[in-house]
């Protein structure tokens, strides 16, 4: 297909195929700041200062870019990123981004792969760029680790109070919330060993006195229940990736 051929950008509700639940509004402003120049100012705010080594618009709606960045603990950086719009028609939006270390060997692969759904709605989440265009800051996972390991640590903890054979679902969270947290932050034992024995020592002062009807509420956790959502975890990380590098 030409460059005159290309079908432009349509803003709106997109659904990544990548990942099914994931839907987002990708509005105009969010495609005009996907291109080399707006995502080196961007991701300057993320604490990496980025040398643009190549970039191209090989047709309308298509861009690659390279990069070489150094980030605030003097680690390098390289980028390798494509953006397209232009499919046979107005229904799809890709983006590949590779980031390799100083050596040149891959550590992560970030992708989204839109298709358009119609017109974005006011409560449509807003698309979350630098989930896709960037890593996602290590404190966010942490983060979400924590909370994991807190909601684990408090089934864990009201299974104490209560009898067969709800103690035993309770047991069961506490297996799946505590898995999920060495899955978002794989490589960091320690980190996940000391915030363990944080949420242990916190549940211990939240449930040892605690009537049957503040018990019942600690186990309606509102954190707790969003994190048993589909989705939720990774939705949870690139939110609080956003909120620190805002």
């Amino acid at each position: 297909m030409s460059a005159a051929q290309a079908a432009p950008f349509r803003p709106g509700i997109y659904t990544n195929t990548l990942a099914e639940d994931s839907v987002v509004c990708v509005t105009q402003a969010n495609f005009a700041d996907m291109q080399a120049k707006f995502w080196a100012q961007g991701i300057k705010k993320r604490g990496k200062d980025c040398q643009i080594i190549e970039s191209a618009t090989p047709m309308a709606g298509v861009r690659t870019w390279k990069a070489r960045c150094t980030g605030n603990q003097g680690e390098v950086r390289q980028y390798k990123i494509l953006v397209s719009s232009a499919a046979m028609d107005e229904t799809s939006l890709l983006i590949d981004t590779t980031i390799a270390d100083a050596s040149g060997t891959n550590i992560d692969q970030r992708n989204f792969s839109g298709q358009y759904k119609g017109a974005c709605e006011a409560d449509t989440p807003a698309f979350p760029m630098w989930a896709y265009f960037d890593q996602i800051d290590q404190r966010a996972r942490q983060a979400v680790a924590a909370d994991l390991l807190y909601c684990g640590s408090l089934y864990r903890g009201l299974s104490t109070r209560v009898k067969a054979p709800r103690n035993a679902q309770l047991l069961q969270l506490d297996a799946g919330y505590t898995a999920t947290a060495a899955q978002v932050l794989p490589g960091e034992p320690e980190f996940l060993k000391s915030e363990l024995a944080r949420a242990v020592t916190r549940v211990a002062k939240e449930i040892v006195d605690a009537s049957p009807e503040e018990l019942i509420s600690l186990a309606q956790s509102k954190i707790c229940r969003a994190y048993a959502e589909d989705g939720s975890v990774e939705k949870a990380i690139q939110q609080k990736d956003a909120e620190l590098n805002r």
